[in-house]
């Protein structure tokens, strides 16, 4: 991300970096700041329905596992939140680089590798 700007057009990165925090969206839709909304702005890529789900079936299932599963992908839900903040203010030229996006896309990586790396070892 960070030598984005270097390869790309202008245009290019404005359009891919668009895309990528509308795709953070559950369901896909431009954060607020962008779109100058009130609307719900909810930008955890999902993780938080999943996590949700999670947290009942652990109960449903007697699966305590998966609850700990479901902290690391709210945990990865407010990692998302905090990188479509980070490329929102890029965008309103508000930030300058994108190396703070590089990490939080790096710790939501790990946060998500921990956690499947649970679900692939329940029951075995």
């Amino acid at each position: 991300m960070p030598n984005w700007s270097r390869v790309l057009s202008a245009k290019q990165l404005d359009i891919s970096l668009r895309h990528l925090v509308e795709f953070t969206g559950f369901p896909p839709v431009p954060p607020n700041r962008l779109t100058g909304y009130n609307a719900p702005d909810n930008h955890g890529g999902g993780r938080d329905v999943f996590a949700n789900m999670l947290n009942g079936l652990s109960k449903q299932f007697n699966e305590p596992d998966w609850e700990k599963c479901a902290a690391l992908f709210y945990q990865s839900a407010s990692e998302i939140e905090m990188l479509t903040n980070i490329i929102v203010d890029v965008l309103l030229k508000k930030g300058k680089d994108l190396n703070a996006a590089k990490s939080s896309l790096n710790k939501i990586a790990d946060i998500e590798e921990q956690a499947f790396r649970i679900l692939l070892n329940v029951n075995k």
